[in-house]
């Protein structure tokens, strides 16, 4: 299904798009406090993707639509696939954490060129999976931004009510540097995630981001913590491609 919108949307696109700044939200799990601008699309593919957790292998392809709805809020939609390895026999294909969500600036504020934090609230669907967990759940995220002088911080505070009906709450804040070679800049993503009477989940992402152009960015990061008692290790690659729809 996936692989087909992202058909279908490809030449669309060609015939309507015209440039506008990309955001590379890529490649980290939270966001900022911002959204995509008006009548834009954000298209966010993770092409590569390498996730060994515990004695488990899986390639971890993804793909984020972000939509300017209206001025001030943008539409979510999110895509991930697990692919299990020749070493993890046995475990189907599946379509795993995939959502549906409304974004809405809050508080404009350094990210819109204004002074003072940038605030934004994300609420939505944890939409019903292919061979992962059953069922649907919901989540909702304070996320604020702010840019100083050699970096620009966010941070997510989430809340979440589980496919199979747990409480769970994240935390997680991004570091962005100021750019070290060309328009390149280093990244750093810190994830608390705890899900009431059952997972915990603990990681440190390390990465960069590489602005092409205005409209297209690439992205890189390696990804290192703990689930549960499991060591986690995670490659990921991809681009964030932003186009606007002609009026």
């Amino acid at each position: 299904m996936k692989h087909a919108f992202v058909a279908l949307l490809a030449p669309v696109c060609s015939s309507l798009f015209v440039s506008s700044p990309a955001l590379a939200y890529r490649p980290f799990d939270g966001t900022d406090g911002s959204v995509a601008e008006y009548r834009t699309f954000e298209l966010e593919a993770g092409t590569l993707g390498y996730l060994r957790d515990g004695a488990a292998t899986y390639a971890t392809p993804s793909q984020i639509l972000n939509y300017g709805a209206i001025e001030r809020v943008e539409l979510v939609l999110e895509l991930h696939e697990r692919m299990p390895s020749l070493r993890t026999p046995g475990a189907p294909l599946g379509l795993v954490d995939d959502g549906a969500f409304m974004k809405t600036v809050l508080l404009e504020g350094s990210l819109q060129g204004k002074r003072g934090p940038s605030l934004a609230l994300e609420v939505g669907a944890l939409l019903p999976t292919v061979h992962g967990e059953p069922g649907a759940g919901a989540s909702a995220a304070l996320i604020g931004s702010v840019v100083l002088p050699l970096v620009k911080v966010h941070l997510n505070l989430e809340a979440a009510r589980t496919r199979d009906e747990k409480a769970e709450l994240i935390a997680d804040g991004i570091l962005e540097g100021p750019a070290l070679v060309g328009r390149a800049r280093p990244v750093a993503e810190l994830i608390y995630e705890r899900e009431i009477h059952a997972e915990t989940l603990e990681s440190v992402l390390l990465g960069g981001i590489d602005p092409l152009s205005e409209a297209f960015a690439l992205d890189g990061a390696l990804r290192l913590g703990w689930h549960d008692s499991e060591r986690l290790f995670e490659v990921r690659a991809g681009f964030t491609w932003s186009f606007a729809v002609s009026r």
